[in-house]
């Protein structure tokens, strides 16, 4: 029932900003068939008013990796490609426009990232602050001005999912088979952002700690789940060398 709140209210931000999108639109001249600078399509009706005001500036970087990948002339190369594949997952999926895929991949982050985010603020609140409610905190988060980009078409709100689930796999089920999910968690971080493949380095740690332990404790049992976060990512690195000779 939590989680069903969760995502009403990544609606209701939705709706908003979606509402913001076509006031702000009113000030916007019509183009009659010819896009500005930013706009990925002529504004013409209710829907492309929306399109347009969710999917601008990086927005419009990413679409076109979607749909033409990466290519010299267009130098988009400072744009990972995770979100781009998303993009066009969606659109093959639905079959619809790469500017409406755009919009409904923004949408869908959103709210993965918010029922993520919930379930690693009750698990840290549960355990650290139990006086603390996790849905307040959710929606005082939520509805602070900087949400504005997590509720449109950029990669924040994608790498804020992956990275608060590295941390609730990390923290929170370092003991369950949930652990082996890590090292996808966080491959994905580092093709999202540049940033992402740091995090590496902390939950490394985490579990390197995690494996003394075992060890100490002799709790044999545990070890291949726990080695196999460091052996999928000693391959990747191995395979990186291989492919690339770096």
């Amino acid at each position: 029932m939590q989680i069903l709140k969760v995502i009403f209210l990544g609606l209701v931000l939705l709706a908003t900003i979606f509402s913001v999108s076509i006031w702000s639109a009113v000030y916007v001249t019509p183009s009659y068939g010819i896009p500005g600078k930013w706009r990925q399509e002529p504004i013409q009706d209710f829907w492309s008013y929306v399109r347009v005001m969710s999917n601008t500036w990086d927005s419009y970087h990413y679409q076109v990796i979607a749909e033409h990948g990466y290519t010299v002339e267009q130098k988009h190369w400072a744009f990972f490609p995770l979100f781009p594949m998303q993009i066009r997952l969606i659109k093959y999926t639905f079959d619809v426009q790469y500017s409406t895929a755009t919009m409904l991949a923004g949408v869908i982050n959103l709210l993965l990232f918010m029922v993520v985010f919930y379930l690693f603020l009750k698990a840290y609140l549960d355990k650290y602050h139990p006086k603390l409610n996790a849905n307040k905190v959710l929606y005082t988060a939520m509805v602070l001005p900087f949400s504005f980009f997590l509720q449109i078409a950029y990669t924040e709100s994608l790498f804020s999912l992956l990275f608060y689930g590295a941390l609730y796999l990390a923290f929170f089920k370092r003991d369950t088979w949930w652990i082996t999910l890590l090292p996808v968690v966080t491959f994905l971080l580092g093709l999202t952002r540049s940033i992402g493949v740091f995090v590496i380095v902390p939950l490394a740690l985490i579990l390197l700690f995690d494996l003394i332990q075992i060890i100490r404790r002799r709790e044999w049992m545990k070890i291949w789940y726990k080695n196999v976060v460091f052996m999928v990512l000693a391959c990747f690195f191995a395979a990186r060398c291989i492919v690339t000779g770096k």
